[in-house]
């Protein structure tokens, strides 16, 4: 009977190993996930999101994953990946881009109370405020844990925000108790990519974890720069040409208008600049000497200690007055 059983074992261990094996060489992409307090339900609705992302979870012993990988064509490849294994953990294969799983794996992480003896997954940080609670018993349990309190309007107030743990560190009994007390909510429940096989790169906790955010910010950045460099040193590409014929025509006008250089598209330009240059010439000479331009050739705006208001009664003219009058120094000014 024991030989039979021994038997059965080695049996399930080895078509384990064959389906790991099977699954290094659908996938070129690979992960170690921790499965630590992973409740069942949540763990099984995962999954099926998963499959649908092309992505499976082969759960197996650390042992049974290190002789997959020994006994596997990719052996060399993987070797690092065998080293790395840790604690409760299981493969993940996926099709997806390796950084976009473990965004979305840290993403759909659910919060959940600590227990003594919880490792925990970042600072965690007790803010100063009101707790709500009125003077008592809780107040010795709120310093032990090293939080500063004061009594005020009958409720005990946390002076201070304090870390109360850091990363990696152990919660004991007497921060667990304060946790609940305060309804927080520390630990994450869900699954933590810890070490990735990409293509054959070896990734490690903090090379995949990526702010999407920011570097999307960088990549904008980055090409606003490069289409600024291209504008100034006229590199024609798809992004910039209509920029680049924008700002040609823009100096080509420029340049005409100054010049002047005589061309239809641009003679409405021309005889504007010339009756604004004209206008502010005019007004240069009539502060120096007010009787240096003949009358009638440009009307020029008085200065309001000029200006009487009740004596002076402006003068009503119709448009085709206005319009000879407009010709009359047009004329003068020409000869």
């Amino acid at each position: 009977m024991a030989a039979i059983a021994q038997k059965t074992i080695s049996t399930r261990k080895s078509r384990a190993i064959e389906e790991i094996q099977e699954l290094f060489k659908e996938y070129s992409c690979l992960g170690l996930i921790r499965m630590e307090k992973m409740p069942s339900k949540q763990l099984q609705l995962l999954r099926k999101t998963l499959r649908e992302k092309e992505t499976i979870i082969k759960m197996a012993k650390n042992n049974i994953i290190k002789l997959a990988i020994k006994n596997s064509h990719f052996k060399d490849q993987l070797k690092e990946i065998g080293e790395k294994l840790e604690g409760s953990s299981a493969l993940i294969f996926t099709k997806m881009n390796i950084f976009k799983l473990k965004n979305y794996l840290d993403k759909n992480k659910a919060q959940a109370p600590a227990k003594p003896g919880d490792i925990a997954p970042k600072d965690i940080m007790i803010p100063a405020g009101n707790t709500g609670f009125p003077p008592g018993a809780i107040i010795s349990e709120l310093n032990k844990v090293g939080l500063k309190t004061k009594v005020q309007s009958g409720t005990i107030w946390i002076k201070d925000d304090l870390v109360a743990v850091k990363k990696g560190e152990e919660i004991d009994r007497s921060l667990a108790l304060v946790f609940s007390r305060l309804n927080m909510t520390p630990m994450e429940i869900g699954l933590k990519m810890y070490t990735a096989y990409d293509n054959g790169a070896i990734l490690d906790e903090d090379s995949l974890t990526i702010d999407l955010d920011l570097e999307v910010q960088k990549l904008v950045e980055g090409f606003n720069k490069a289409f600024q460099l291209a504008n100034e040193i006229v590199w024609v590409t798809s992004d910039n040409i209509s920029t680049l014929i924008q700002k040609a025509y823009s100096q080509a006008k420029n340049l005409a208008v100054n010049a002047p250089i005589i061309e239809k598209e641009f003679i409405e330009d021309i005889l504007r600049k010339a009756n604004q240059d004209f206008t502010i010439l005019s007004m240069n000479i009539s502060e120096k000497d007010p009787n240096a331009i003949p009358e009638g050739l440009v009307s020029l705006p008085k200065k309001s200690s000029e200006v009487k208001k009740k004596d002076v009664e402006p003068e009503q003219k119709d448009e085709k007055d206005k319009e000879k009058e407009g010709m009359v120094g047009l004329g003068s000014l020409f000869g």
